[in-house]
């Protein structure tokens, strides 16, 4: 079992803003094996879990697959043979596809950090956008709520 700090809470500390919400992705682990450690199931769609310390959200890693429509049309798969990378695959930008592990070694196999230090965003996966309007929605309001703290480019 391996556990990374993902998404935005990577991205805010590489910009040096604080982080305000931390994601947590298990890696190599199974439903059992987290409740097991003590964790507390939480999630329905897919396997999430509640730190039974902190009380934080670690959510098995899992791939994704359009199955319907709408917001929640999607088949996850979740299993300990599911990659980091894989997982952050399923993300919408690639400054949102960053994981820490705990030796603080960034891992990032979409170039997001390239992407923050160019002042630019770019879809992990052009699929990744087709299939959710939300991502669509979601990466056109992150310019303008971010624009003063981190200059994407327009």
């Amino acid at each position: 079992m391996k556990i990374y700090l993902v998404g935005g809470a990577v991205r805010d500390a590489l910009l040096g803003l604080p982080v305000k919400d931390k994601d947590w992705v298990v890696v190599g682990a199974t439903p059992q094996e987290m409740l097991d450690a003590g964790y507390q199931q939480v999630g329905r769609d897919f396997p999430v879990f509640l730190h039974p310390q902190t009380h934080e959200e670690y959510a098995l890693a899992r791939t994704e697959r359009k199955s319907g429509s709408g917001y929640t049309g999607f088949t996850c798969y979740a299993a300990p043979d599911v990659t980091l990378e894989a997982d952050l695959q399923r993300r919408d930008l690639t400054i949102n596809a960053l994981a820490r592990d705990d030796d603080g070694q960034i891992i990032d196999p979409y170039h997001g950090r390239r992407d923050l230090e160019a002042a630019s965003t770019a879809p992990c996966l052009s699929r990744v956008w087709r299939r959710s309007l939300a991502r669509i929605a979601r990466g056109a309001f992150c310019r303008p709520l971010r624009s003063s703290e981190f200059p994407y480019r327009r």
